[in-house]
């Protein structure tokens, strides 16, 4: 009775999703390439781009996508549009001389010129032009450099504290104001902020693992994601236009590669690590993250919403996903009425131990249930418990690597998770 019940419950869960509708589906794609970046400069024009040179486009609010040619067969890291006819994008040579080449369009990415960066072994990783004639890249050790004619002559810019990290992304509110973050990996996070166009920065230490990603909520508030594998998924947030910040690991495994809101307090962000692909995403601007299982478990690398109706994530083997419907529920109709929650195991993958963490709103008969994939009980732990937030902590012992479903059942209260055992 209880494989029965587990089977049930495990094909009902979709995974370990919380949400009880499917809010992404998978859309055809031109490509088969890798998406590693996308961008929208309108409702109607997209464009996303990725390994071999791949460049895919929109002008159709994202129900259609098409291919452009490059010109180059070349990984491209990062692409910016401030206009729909003037874009560019970077990508790195893989034939001397080594460094960066810079793609540019002025037709909407019907044709492209390539140019190599004048600079031999520069490792240019992230563009952004916020107009037509300014702009900023950034690179692995290489710091800043700006134009303000279009690319035409790139300067170096001026970075007063932290500077030699690599630089991962740029973000502006208008021409003068503006941010960069980057960093390396179990050393240093790293937020840059401008206020003359990008001639000088000021740098700031804000964590101990990069930060992929920054957004404008408005002028004061900025929020970001980053991470890693060892100590997971991280979101960091100023209320005070960027001079002071927060970093708060999520307890969720896998580095959070992006983000983007669909609404003022909706946030989506994709994350990397693990067997499966997943979103987090926020209800509450970031104050608690969930997990969401992508569909057929695809990986995303970057995710945007043009508006609250319309969003887009880019990700392996070309795979583009749909937003399709709003979240009307984070948890279950029980977690929300009787205060009862389940939470995801941390760390996951894990070995040999991890913790399962569960909040239970009134003193109550608890019993948490583990079953591998075929339903079999492998684990059982039954106690009364006070009111409050309990962790019990799990031993994987004898039991090989693989994908295991635990359950909890508090009173009238039952809800499953999914964790990863990785020997």
């Amino acid at each position: 009775m209880r494989s029965i019940l587990f089977l049930y419950i495990f094909f009902n869960i979709s995974t370990g999703s919380t949400l009880c509708q499917n809010l992404w589906e998978k859309i055809p794609s031109p490509t088969t390439q890798n998406l590693q970046k996308i961008v929208f400069v309108d409702s109607l024009n997209g464009w996303a781009v990725g390994d071999s040179g791949a460049i895919i486009h929109t002008t159709d609010e994202g129900n259609t996508w098409n291919t452009q040619n490059s010109g180059i067969n070349l990984n491209l890291l990062s692409i910016t549009f401030p206009t729909k006819d003037i874009g560019w994008a970077l990508a790195w040579t893989n034939a001397t001389p080594y460094g960066t080449i810079i793609l540019h369009t002025t037709d909407g990415g019907n044709s492209w010129k390539n140019e190599f960066y004048n600079g031999q072994d520069v490792f240019l990783n992230s563009i952004y032009f916020i107009d037509s004639l300014n702009g900023w890249i950034g690179g692995n050790y290489s710091g800043i450099l700006y134009t303000n004619n279009g690319g035409q002559l790139w300067n170096q810019a001026v970075i007063d504290s932290f500077a030699g990290f690599p630089i991962y992304n740029f973000i502006f509110t208008n021409k003068n104001y503006g941010f960069a973050n980057g960093g390396s990996t179990d050393f240093m996070g790293v937020i840059y902020k401008t206020s003359d166009s990008g001639k000088n920065w000021t740098g700031k230490s804000v964590a101990a693992d990069p930060i992929q990603k920054i957004y404008f909520l408005d002028s004061n508030n900025i929020v970001g994601m980053g991470g890693d594998l060892e100590f997971g998924a991280g979101f960091i947030k100023s209320t005070n236009a960027g001079n002071d910040w927060v970093y708060k690991t999520l307890n969720i495994y896998g580095t959070a590669l992006g983000i983007s809101f669909r609404t003022s307090s909706e946030a989506w962000a994709p994350i990397k690590g693990g067997f499966f692909g997943r979103f987090i995403f926020t209800n509450d601007s970031g104050n608690t993250w969930n997990e969401y299982d992508t569909p057929d478990s695809l990986f995303m690398f970057d995710v945007a919403f043009i508006d609250s109706t319309h969003g887009f994530a880019v990700g392996l083997n070309g795979a583009i996903l749909k937003y399709i419907g709003a979240v009307t529920s984070v948890k279950e109709p029980m977690e929300k009425v009787s205060g009862f929650m389940l939470k995801q195991n941390y760390p996951n993958p894990f070995n040999p131990s991890t913790t399962i963490s569960f909040v239970i709103p009134e003193k109550s008969n608890v019993s948490l249930r583990v079953f591998d994939i075929l339903g079999r009980e492998v684990k059982a732990f039954d106690q009364k418990m006070d009111a409050g937030e309990h962790g019990i902590k799990f031993l994987s012992n004898n039991l090989p690597s693989g994908v295991y479903i635990y359950t909890l059942i508090a009173n009238n209260y039952m809800s499953s998770k999914k964790m990863i055992i990785l020997k």
